[in-house]
C-alpha cells in the first residue's frame, strides 16, 4: 500500500490516502470543533440569562474524497478494465466503513511543533459514498462519521508516584478525562493545574476509569471521593502539578485533540 501523505487517515489501520481513493479536502468537518451541549438559564426580571458552563456534544466530520480506476500503488489494472477497479476500489471503502454493530477506529495524523502526532476516534460511519463521477473511472464521494465522544486521542503515557508531586506536561488541544488511576485504599490525587484545585481518592483499592466513572471495572460512585471538578479528575494542556498523597499510584492518560 501507497500513502500519499505523511498525515495520512486510516480506518481499522487501512489507509484512506492512497492512488485508489483519497481524501481530497480539508473542510467539511475535518477540522471543526464539538458543539457545546447545555442552555443558559432565565431569571424573571433579570435581563438577559445566566451564564451555565457547558460541556463538549458528540459531533460529524465529513471527508470528502475522491475514488480512481487505480490499484492503491496507482497504477492501472492489467486487464485495462479501469470501471471494474473503480468498482472494486468503492467496495472496499463501503465494507471498510460500514457496520452495524461497532464503532472504528478512525486515525488521523498531523503536524504539531515540528512532529507528526497520531491521534484515534471511535467512530460510526453515518451516510455518504454515493458516487459523483467525474469521468470514467473517477468520482467523488463524501463519507459522514459519528463521533459519540467528540474528540481523538494521542498515544498513552503512564506515570507512577509514590507519596509525592511530579509536574506532569501534557499535550492535546484540551482537557482530557481518558485517564485510568491505580491507586490504594486512602490515596488522594490532587490536580493543582486549574483553580480551585481538584482532587478524587477511593475508598478501597481500585482501579478508577475517570471516562467511564467506573472503579474496577463496574458503576461504583459511592467508592470514590472527588472535589473541585464535576469531571471526577482531569489533565490540561501543559503542565499539571500532581500531587499524591497517603501511598503509591500509577496513572496513566491520553492527551486530547480536536
Amino acid at each position: 500500500m501507497t500513502n500519499t501523505t505523511q498525515t495520512f487517515w486510516d480506518i481499522n489501520g487501512v489507509s484512506l490516502n492512497t492512488y485508489a481513493y483519497n481524501i481530497s479536502t480539508l473542510g467539511g468537518g475535518r477540522t471543526n470543533v464539538p458543539a457545546l451541549r447545555g442552555d443558559n438559564i432565565t431569571v424573571p426580571y433579570r435581563r438577559g440569562e445566566v451564564f451555565i458552563s457547558k460541556i463538549a456534544d458528540s459531533r460529524d466530520i465529513t471527508l470528502g474524497m475522491w475514488v480512481s480506476g487505480n490499484d492503491e500503488a496507482g497504477l492501472p489494472p492489467a486487464d485495462g478494465n479501469i470501471e471494474a477497479q473503480w468498482q472494486a476500489n468503492l467496495d472496499k471503502l463501503r465494507n471498510l466503513m460500514w457496520t452495524e454493530v461497532n464503532e472504528l477506529t478512525l486515525r488521523k495524523r498531523f503536524w504539531r511543533g515540528g512532529s507528526i502526532v497520531s491521534a484515534t476516534a471511535q467512530v460510526q460511519f453515518t451516510r455518504g459514498l454515493e458516487p459523483a463521477m467525474d469521468t470514467v473511472g473517477l468520482s467523488k464521494v463524501t463519507a459522514t462519521f459519528h463521533l459519540a465522544d467528540p474528540f481523538f486521542y494521542g498515544a498513552e503515557e503512564e506515570i507512577g508516584f509514590s507519596d509525592e508531586t511530579i509536574v506532569v506536561a501534557v499535550n492535546g488541544d484540551v482537557s482530557t478525562q481518558y485517564i485510568t488511576l491505580d491507586i490504594g485504599a486512602g490515596v488522594e490525587m490532587v490536580n493543582q493545574a486549574p483553580s480551585p484545585d481538584i482532587s478524587i481518592s477511593s475508598s478501597v483499592a481500585a482501579s478508577l476509569d475517570v471516562r467511564s466513572r467506573r472503579v474496577n471495572g463496574i458503576s461504583s460512585p459511592a467508592l470514590v471521593t472527588t472535589s473541585g471538578s464535576d469531571q471526577w479528575f482531569s489533565l490540561y494542556p501543559g503542565n499539571n502539578t500532581i500531587v499524591c498523597n497517603n501511598g503509591d499510584a500509577t496513572m496513566t492518560y491520553r492527551p486530547a485533540y480536536f
